[in-house]
């Protein structure tokens, strides 16, 4: 079953949510995840503030191998209050001097995510703090 992993993302994250052997409960789970881990790559790169340009954001190697889609959760970070951006549309090269901001809603978020996060995302997140 080795083709059929990529499409799914790894069982230990849907396990500990209590979403095991239901992929759609698991993927929803791992979409939910994203704006948090982003906050948290966000302080790991601008080595703990709040804000960062999102051309720093964007060529960085960490984040482009984690997030397939940066733009989107970009947004679902914003819809959901953990940072501020001006505009709509971020593109490399014309938005590289864009702020991106994290909310005083998306920092409480990173604190609580640094307490529940078990193993290595929990110190990854701490060393960001």
């Amino acid at each position: 079953f080795a083709w059929v992993q990529p499409l799914f993302p790894p069982f230990f994250r849907c396990e500990r949510a209590g979403a095991r052997g239901d992929p759609q409960r698991c993927r929803g789970m791992a979409a939910e995840d994203e704006p948090v881990k982003l906050i948290g790559e966000i302080l790991r790169i601008s080595q703990g503030a709040y804000e960062l340009s999102f051309g720093e954001l964007a060529r960085d190697e960490q984040v482009s191998d984690t997030f397939e889609a940066l733009l989107g959760t970009l947004k679902a970070a914003r819809k959901r209050k953990l940072i501020e951006f001006p505009g709509e549309l971020l593109l490399m090269g014309r938005h590289d001097d864009v702020t991106i901001t994290i909310t005083t809603h998306g920092a409480t978020m990173s604190s609580e995510a640094m307490i529940s996060a078990p193993g290595a995302e929990a110190d990854a997140l701490a060393a960001a703090a």
